[in-house]
């Protein structure tokens, strides 16, 4: 099994499991909606250079972002066969103000794994870290508890 370590005691990680990350996240947005796009966008410039994200911390933050923040605050369940009455959308996908919040909270994470100096290439669990540091910041931006 060929494995680089991501230089945080984490383990190694197998290198073509590395590269099934990379597929899944270069082909997460195709045909999304605009602040799924935006956010692949977005953290697809943080993997080569910024941030130096793997593969899997960009799979970790895409599909966190677009099923935790995009798919809840702006689309609507009424196609969900199960509940009782439909559920309406938050906001509207192309509210700008959400958008940016979604990209306000990603600068939080990416600001919080540097100033906590996480190795580079940076892991799905430096992000996890980073959330964690950064939970009341995140709460206060999308009004969670």
């Amino acid at each position: 099994m060929a494995t680089t370590q991501n230089g945080f005691g984490e383990g190694p990680l197998d290198t073509s499991l590395m590269a099934r990350y990379q597929v899944m996240f270069d082909a997460y947005a195709l045909g999304g909606n605009s602040a799924v796009v935006k956010i692949h966008d977005r953290i697809s410039e943080e993997q080569g250079t910024g941030a130096e994200l793997r593969p899997d911390a960009a799979l970790f933050l895409l599909v966190n972002a677009d099923h935790m923040l995009i798919r809840p605050h702006t689309s609507s369940l009424s196609n969900v066969s199960w509940l009782p009455d439909p559920v309406e959308s938050a906001v509207s996908v192309e509210h700008v103000d959400f958008e940016a919040n979604v990209m306000e909270a990603l600068s939080i994470i990416l600001e919080s794994m540097d100033e906590a100096d996480e190795p580079r290439p940076r892991s799905s669990h430096a992000v996890m870290r980073a959330i964690e540091r950064e939970w009341p910041k995140l709460a206060q931006i999308f009004s969670w508890a």
